[in-house]
């Protein structure tokens, strides 16, 4: 059994295609305050990060959606692997990052009320290239398991999500 840690970068299908053109992860900067530094965010939760679910405004009101409201919404879930050697920690990102302790603590409160736990969380301070990633993966919700996407940049490839 393969015990190295592993770091995922969740997200959804219905942003792959910008990532995969773009060429790389971006940090995220939606609502980030000027004093703090974007990071790519990932976790080391092989299932799904719980704090990955998405949010949308309707008629002036932001709606939080669950894991299954979020895959259904925006085409599926999705994950890329990445070297955990290429991820810092939440603590790091904590001293690091420029976050409000009250921010950070919010954050947290968020990750325990969900399920989860910060202390899987890891971010990059830069944008992860594709040269970095290990995998593409996109869950199929009718057997709850993770499946490899056929990525071009991966043996066997097959181009964007319109080929799947």
């Amino acid at each position: 059994m393969n015990s190295k840690p592993k770091a995922y970068h969740y997200t959804v299908t219905k942003l792959l295609n910008q990532i995969f053109n773009d060429g790389y992860i971006k940090p995220a900067t939606a609502i980030v305050p000027k004093h703090e530094r974007p990071v790519v965010w990932l976790s080391m939760n092989p299932f799904w990060e719980e704090t990955a679910y998405k949010s949308y405004f309707q008629n002036g009101v932001m709606t939080s959606l669950n894991r299954q409201q979020t895959h259904d919404k925006f085409g599926g879930l999705a994950r890329i692997e990445v070297p955990f050697h290429i991820t810092s920690s939440w603590n790091n990102f904590k001293k690091k990052s420029g976050i409000l302790k009250s921010h950070a603590d919010a954050l947290a409160s968020v990750a325990i009320n969900r399920g989860t736990s910060p202390k899987q969380w890891r971010v990059s301070y830069g944008p992860i290239s594709e040269s970095n990633w290990i995998g593409v993966e996109l869950f199929n919700w009718e057997s709850q398991m993770w499946e490899p996407h056929r990525y071009a940049k991966f043996p066997g490839g097959g181009g964007s999500l319109d080929k799947i």
